[in-house]
């Protein structure tokens, strides 16, 4: 949020008016107000955030706009040192002028009691201006300190004001109204079908006791075909994603602090320490990713960095078929919901998920997300695009998307209750050059029952 002020003199013992320009990040355009200068600058923001809110575009920030109100007045005063230092410099530059014309008035005439003052009294300016700048440059320096540490809290306020939601987002608090846009494949509603825990010790592709003893609820560890599988699938993705035109990036797997806290809350990431700075787990590629043009300036020719030359809401449609197309190969049913405005991310435009079909407990499960992030990233990541023109009064910044092709593990998951025949588990069919041909995952062999020592008949 960037606010600009102009004042108009007002009547002898009147209040002057002051138009406030305020531009907020992601609007069409400036909003205007013409108030009293006795109006704080706290009660203007408080208008234009209320403005919004009522639009269903920003939230009431309420308390949180101490950021807003301490930064705005700071900035306007360091400005006015850098305005007056400007003005100090061209003053001095002034003086030394007329010093060297004195001097060459001289040269010409001859000193005389005139001239011997003027030159005096310009030197007595010039020292005594001099000092000003030093003093002002000081006064400079602790203003800049001042408004940095504001505006460093305040940019850890805006974190939590979420992206402009779009039009064609539903409006819900209640994830029951996602829209199903399509859906894909028939469902399995055969009775009695094996869910994903039952099969994977059937097939003996898990060992998940050992996993929940060094992990807890849910851990794992993947064996012998499991880990073909999982493999599989990652081979092909890789092959899938490419002849699409996409090049794969293996990313860190932590962000140093000054990175990440420029673009998230650091609460939400665990902290690794070590030498040096703190390191943070990243929880996806979708961090490093987008740090990896950090201060980016690209050129209009290089965008999108993605297969083919769309606007970021066609890139979005093309990201989400693709990872339809992939589960399609998979024979996978599903199907593509957008995700209600209360239950986006605060960064997210936009969400798609794709929901496959569980067969054993009769419902749909996230496999996939898909989000327009729109400039809310590339705003705090400074990416930005094409060439600065001097009439321009505004950067231009990229839009970052992101999508999940696949999480394997929750993938093998539904590959494995929907691809269950009697005996075992069919590998569907686009794995199977990725498995040396392996086209059928057998159940292991039914152990004997323990033989149980008999009892002594009684006599």
């Amino acid at each position: 949020m960037l606010m600009g002020k102009n004042k108009k003199a007002g009547a002898a013992g009147k209040w002057n008016k002051i138009l406030i320009t305020v531009n907020v990040i992601g609007s069409a355009g400036p909003m205007r107000f013409v108030v009293d200068e006795r109006e704080t600058v706290r009660s203007v923001i408080e208008m234009v955030l209320k403005s919004y809110a009522r639009e269903g575009r920003l939230p009431i920030l309420g308390s949180d706009i101490d950021g807003v109100v301490m930064f705005c007045p700071g900035q306007f005063l360091l400005e006015d040192a850098r305005k007056h230092l400007n003005i100090l410099a061209k003053e001095v530059a002034r003086l030394k002028i007329a010093e060297k014309n004195a001097i060459e008035k001289i040269k010409k005439t001859g000193e005389t009691e005139e001239t011997k003052e003027l030159i005096a009294k310009i030197k007595a300016d010039i020292e005594e201006k001099i000092k000003e700048p030093a003093e002002t440059k000081v006064l400079i320096a602790k203003r800049e300190k001042d408004v940095d540490e504001v505006y460093d809290r305040l940019k850890e306020k805006l974190l939590v004001v979420g992206n402009l939601v779009h039009d064609s987002v539903p409006v819900s608090d209640d994830e029951a109204n996602n829209a199903v846009f399509r859906t894909w494949g028939e469902k399995g509603i055969e009775p009695n079908l094996k869910n994903h825990v039952e099969l994977v010790e059937l097939l003996g592709i898990a060992d998940t006791k050992k996993g929940a003893d060094v992990v807890g609820g849910r851990g794992f560890y993947l064996k012998g075909d499991g880990v073909l599988l999982n493999e599989a699938l990652i081979s092909f993705g890789l092959a899938f994603l490419m002849q699409r035109g996409y090049t794969p990036l293996h990313t860190p797997l932590f962000l140093r602090r000054d990175i990440l806290k420029r673009y998230a809350q650091l609460a939400q990431f665990g902290t690794v320490t070590g030498e040096g700075d703190d390191k943070y787990l990243i929880p996806t590629a979708e961090q490093p990713l987008y740090a990896y043009h950090l201060d980016d300036w690209i050129h209009p020719s290089q965008l999108p960095i993605s297969p083919n030359g769309h606007d970021s809401w066609d890139m979005h449609e093309e990201m989400i078929k693709t990872s339809e197309d992939f589960y399609q190969m998979l024979k996978l049913p599903h199907q593509i919901v957008a995700i209600v405005s209360g239950a986006l991310n605060i960064a997210a435009a936009k969400t798609y998920c794709l929901e496959a079909w569980f067969p054993a407990s009769q419902t749909y499960r996230e496999l996939v997300s898909c989000s327009n992030y729109t400039d809310y990233h590339s705003r705090r990541l400074e990416i930005r695009f094409g060439q600065k023109k001097n009439n321009e009064q505004t950067k231009k910044y990229v839009h970052l998307l992101n999508s999940t092709l696949t999480d394997t593990e929750r993938t093998m998951c539904c590959i494995l209750e929907n691809h269950q025949r009697e005996g075992g588990v069919e590998v569907p069919e686009v794995l199977r050059p990725y498995m040396g041909g392996m086209a059928f995952l057998p159940f292991l062999p039914k152990a004997a029952p323990a033989e149980g020592k008999g009892k002594k008949s009684k006599p």
